[in-house]
């Protein structure tokens, strides 16, 4: 009743456990051999003498009833970034594709399966979804399942760990030059929309995410201390994020003519809604003759030039909100010069 799979991904060799008794299987990753049959028999051990046997109810629930929970219950009390894409679309998606499945035959291969029939699909623009978005999607079913392991007590495991994530394409780096940059400034202050000056400054000045920029109250606006408090942001860290110079004199004259009808610095047309950066900035890119260039390449912009002032990896990932390194290693090449330096100093007092 029990089964060991090997198993070679991006994280090494492992060995999945896997034991079916009584219409629920459960499973588990180990790196030995050795260690996943002492888990086999353990698991059958106790299997046979009546313990975690499932009842009629856990035998019943499928993976439609997870999500339609986790839509209902947990879904509701997370704060989505503005700009970030809401976990529900790709929910409703897995319950469309696997929703009928049984939570107890719930797995890594009935995932990937689904995720590779995901990735093959055409969208409505008649392309197929990148690697990256595969991923998100497995992300947010992941997110479900933890929910239904850790709390509701539903399955035995979270089976997302077990798949391997599909390889992603190294991340975009183009970040604008000196040149580029006065040119892009320069087309938005002659540009119709009042608003794509102030934006593009801010996130060439800042790094930030336009989900953050859309997201920002004058609240969240200290133009004393200078910094900017950001509530919503892609990790649901709250981030402080310093400004000095043009920022500051520009968001000092916003202030003076800001609209009563909303705190939001960038405040769209209508009533409660979200500044669209998205036309403006693809007109005033167009009339700088930039190309291959995206709002987000402003945040690389941002962090490259961070990188080459002397900004260490630490300091960018303090800056730009990330958790870890990780994301930053891109711009190491950029800090080659301050960490040569950085060491000059530390041997000049070593030599004889």
């Amino acid at each position: 009743m029990g089964s060991i799979v090997k198993r070679d991904g991006v994280r090494g060799t492992t060995y999945r456990a896997r034991v079916k008794i009584g219409g629920r299987v459960r499973f588990k990753s180990f790196k030995r051999r050795t260690d996943a049959r002492a888990w086999v028999r353990e698991v059958e051990r106790d299997l046979g003498r009546g313990i975690n046997v499932p009842t009629r109810a856990d035998l019943k629930r499928t993976v439609g009833d997870m999500i339609d929970r986790y839509l209902e219950e947990v879904l509701p009390t997370k704060r989505l970034n503005r700009d970030q894409v809401n976990p529900r679309r790709q929910l409703e998606w897995w319950k469309s594709a696997i929703g009928d499945i049984p939570l107890t035959a719930l797995d890594s291969d009935v995932i990937g399966k689904a995720r590779d029939g995901l990735a093959r699909a055409d969208t409505i623009r008649g392309s197929q979804r990148a690697p990256s978005t595969c991923n998100r999607y497995v992300a947010a079913l992941s997110r479900c399942c933890k929910v239904a392991a850790k709390t509701w007590k539903w399955m035995p495991a979270n089976p997302c760990r077990d798949l391997d994530s599909l390889p992603e394409p190294r991340g975009r780096t183009r970040f604008l030059s000196d040149v580029e940059r006065r040119s892009l400034l320069a087309a938005c202050k002659v540009d119709p929309c009042p608003d794509i000056h102030d934006v593009t400054l801010l996130a060439l000045s800042t790094g930030m995410r336009a989900g953050e920029i859309k997201g920002l109250r004058w609240p969240d606006v200290d133009l004393v201390l200078g910094r900017l408090t950001l509530h919503y942001t892609k990790n649901e860290d709250v981030r402080v994020v310093p400004i000095t110079g043009p920022v500051v004199a520009r968001l000092r004259e916003r202030a003076k003519v800001r609209r009563l009808d909303s705190d939001s610095v960038f405040p769209g047309h209508e009533r409660g809604s979200a500044y669209d950066y998205r036309p403006a900035f693809k007109r005033v890119a167009a009339a700088a003759g930039l190309e291959d260039v995206t709002f987000h390449t402003l945040r690389h912009t941002a962090a490259s030039h961070l990188a080459m002032s002397g900004a260490s990896l630490a300091e960018l990932a303090e800056i730009l909100g990330h958790r870890t390194l990780a994301m930053v290693k891109r711009y190491a090449h950029l800090t080659d010069a301050h960490t040569a330096s950085v060491l000059g100093r530390m041997t000049a007092g070593l030599a004889e």
